[in-house]
């Protein structure tokens, strides 16, 4: 989605915002509809200062690190001597 909101924001500047009857452009819409659309999937993926300061309040934690997690279960069968070797 970055790669095309890039791409209609240089065609704007190339061509200008406003057309020759001083109205603006529809890709200037167009181009305001494909940033709310970016904004939309960053908020609900948690890509924004918000998003991610509402998910530290509704206590929700951050996601799980799979290799640490392993790690330390590894670590724990080590300490007990039930080290599984076949």
């Amino acid at each position: 989605m970055e790669i095309l909101s890039s791409t209609v924001f240089a065609i704007l500047t190339k061509i200008n915002v406003i057309n020759g009857e001083g109205e603006p452009r529809r890709l200037l819409s167009e181009h305001r509809q494909l940033k709310l659309a970016q904004l939309a999937y960053e908020r609900e993926l948690g890509m924004t200062p918000a998003a991610r300061m509402a998910i530290k309040v509704n206590g929700t934690e951050a996601a799980l690190d799979l290799a640490a997690a392993i790690a330390a279960e590894g670590a724990e069968v080590e300490e007990d001597g039930d080290s599984r070797s076949d």
